[in-house]
């Protein structure tokens, strides 16, 4: 099991008098599984061909009850769900560790994910539509609702590979003690 402890603070100039530390993001939003699951669910599907409804088996085995289709859905799954994004995770390689490399590694980016409540397909439309053109009626409340300027084709690819940084630093092997 993992504690995660959010500390709070007491500030007078701050409106509400409290702060609080924000919860960490979950890898799936509004998700229950840690990056370490979901790596191990995909190792086991894809590196050691071991088919989902086994894995539900040997996690049933072991008191947890994670049916096929949850697995299912961690492998692939909607985000956004009344705009029914779809995003598939895929492994694309798997080789031999490098000694001294952080696993995972993000080698590969295409696109960007459009912004969650856009509207779905249509909605994305109008958003790349707006914020394309600065005269038309809704591009300022649409940049300022996504606060900032949005290109479709320019991933956020410094922000992306700091995360999977970050995600590789947390699941980096600890070094045993003697």
């Amino acid at each position: 099991m993992i504690v995660t402890r959010l500390p709070k603070y007491a500030c007078r100039s701050c409106e509400g008098g409290i702060i609080q530390v924000p919860a960490p993001a979950h890898v799936i939003p509004g998700g229950m599984p840690t990056e370490g699951t979901i790596a191990h669910v995909l190792v086991s599907k894809y590196a050691d061909h071991l088919p989902l409804y086994r894995q539900a088996q040997i996690y049933s085995r072991q008191g947890i009850d994670l049916d096929r289709s949850t697995l299912a859905a961690w492998v692939r799954y909607i985000y956004d769900f009344g705009d029914s994004w779809e995003h598939k995770l895929e492994i694309g390689q798997i080789t031999v560790p490098v000694p001294g490399n952080l696993y995972p590694r993000l080698t590969d980016i295409a696109g960007r994910c459009p912004p969650e409540d856009v509207g779905g397909f249509p909605g994305y439309e109008e958003f790349l539509e707006a914020m394309a053109d600065p005269k038309h009626p809704e591009h300022a409340h649409l940049k300022e609702w996504y606060g900032g300027t949005f290109d479709p084709k320019t991933t956020p690819t410094d922000e992306l590979r700091f995360e999977v940084l970050r995600l590789a630093r947390r699941l980096k092997p600890k070094k045993a003690v003697n």
